[in-house]
């Protein structure tokens, strides 16, 4: 700026010299005045330059303020991430936490390595499970070497399971054959379709009669009238549902209503009940001192309250003694969970009888023995007739005769004579 000003300055006394050096026809007050106007014209240039020092100076001085202020933040800022950090680093947990924890590692590996040597080792246990799962020998090699068994069933009783399925399976055929729908029925619900058109055409029939409805039903959605005008003529109720149904919705709204009005009126508690459980006061007391024998009755409750918990048994005791269940029901809706698993094993109990086999059909599938035998005995029965069988067995090996006495007495023929 400075030398914009000085340039400007000299360009200025250029031209004041060239104008006297032509200007010599000029009178000597005319020369006053042009001199008057240099000078003039340089004392504003100083003062111009005066002023742009001193703007110079305090944008400069600003500046200054601007970095201290800038220092000072930062020292703030630095300070309190220090004082951060300390408290961080007094509150953070122990390295036998961390590794408690599984967080940490345990070991000499720097924390850092960590995550490369789980790695390597997650890659070094997929290796060998590999080279494993590739040598592992197959099914059928298992099954020949009869280390691996086919099926779960022992091989004396596969043909009995065998027959069993069969035998499960036409039952049920039988009952669906039984239980299946007429053909009319099944004309009435639309599986099966009415007619004597034959099956390859059956398709375009459907087709056509489809496009037909879609017809009239275009042509009765364009002159129906709007939601808007039914809804003011009372004919369709405003809401969310479906036209055709909100009659039923009225009728069973109006049902509920009057069955839990009827339920409430014979559920309500008498007068006398609701006195005993102190819901409704008792008007034999003046009214000034009920509040006294309301006070009475709470501290007499809140005594026998603190002798019956001193005394009442634990938990267990109560769980053992089969009066408290155990879970995470609360009390007062134990009695309610035990009501409703009665009911439901109840339920499941008339569905089972009700699907039972007959005791004959259980005695031809050989589920169930002839005799009588209680069936929860049959077990222990079939028990004590194998042990008695083995046992019989047992002493037939026991006594029976030599190879060689049998040989003797030509019941059994010598293998080198047949030879």
């Amino acid at each position: 700026m400075e030398i914009i000003i000085a340039i400007v300055v000299i360009i200025i006394v250029a031209l004041v010299v060239g104008f006297l050096m032509k200007g010599k026809q000029t009178t000597k007050p005319e020369e006053v005045k042009t001199r008057e106007l240099v000078v003039e014209g340089v004392e504003e240039k100083e003062v111009e330059k005066d002023n742009v020092r001193q703007a110079s100076e305090k944008l400069e001085v600003e500046q200054t303020k601007e970095t201290k202020s800038t220092i000072e933040i930062e020292e703030k800022a630095k300070d309190q991430v220090k004082g951060n950090l300390e408290k961080k680093i007094s509150h953070r947990p122990e390295k036998e936490d961390l590794e408690n924890r599984n967080i940490l590692k345990p070991g000499n590996v720097a924390p850092a390595l960590q995550a490369t040597q789980l790695q390597l080792e997650h890659e070094r246990i997929v290796d060998s499970l590999e080279k494993k799962v590739s040598q592992r020998p197959e099914k059928e090699d298992l099954e020949n070497r009869n280390i691996l068994r086919q099926g779960n069933v022992a091989p004396a009783l596969q043909a009995v399971q065998h027959q069993l399925e069969k035998g499960q399976l036409v039952d049920t055929l039988e009952k669906k054959l039984e239980n299946r729908a007429e053909k009319e029925d099944l004309e009435n619900r639309n599986i099966i379709r009415q007619g004597n058109v034959a099956p390859a055409l059956q398709a375009v029939q459907h087709q056509l009669e489809k496009e037909k409805l879609f017809d009239t039903l275009e042509k009765k959605l364009e002159n129906r009238a709007e939601k808007e005008d039914l809804e003011n003529l009372n004919i369709l109720k405003s809401g969310n549902v479906a036209p055709a149904l909100q009659a039923v919705q009225i009728q069973l709204e109006k049902e509920q209503l009057f069955d839990t009005l009827e339920k409430k009126l014979e559920n309500r508690a008498d007068k006398e009940d609701l006195e005993n459980r102190n819901i409704l006061r008792q008007g034999n007391v003046a009214p000034a001192l009920q509040a006294v024998q309301h006070q009475l009755e709470k501290e007499k409750l809140f005594d026998t309250l603190e002798k019956k918990l001193e005394h009442r048994a634990e938990k267990e005791d109560l769980e053992n003694r089969n009066i408290l269940r155990q879970g995470n029901v609360a009390p007062s809706l134990q009695a309610v969970q035990q009501q409703l698993e009665k009911e439901h094993l109840a339920d499941t109990l008339e569905k089972k009888l009700e699907n039972r086999a007959d005791k004959e059909d259980l005695e031809n599938r050989n589920i169930l023995r002839q005799g009588n035998v209680a069936p929860a005995l049959q077990a222990v029965q079939q028990q004590l007739e194998k042990e008695q069988l083995f046992n019989t067995l047992e002493k037939k090996l026991e006594n029976r005769v030599e190879k060689e006495d049998l040989e003797n007495r030509n019941i059994l023929q010598n293998e080198e004579v047949d030879e």
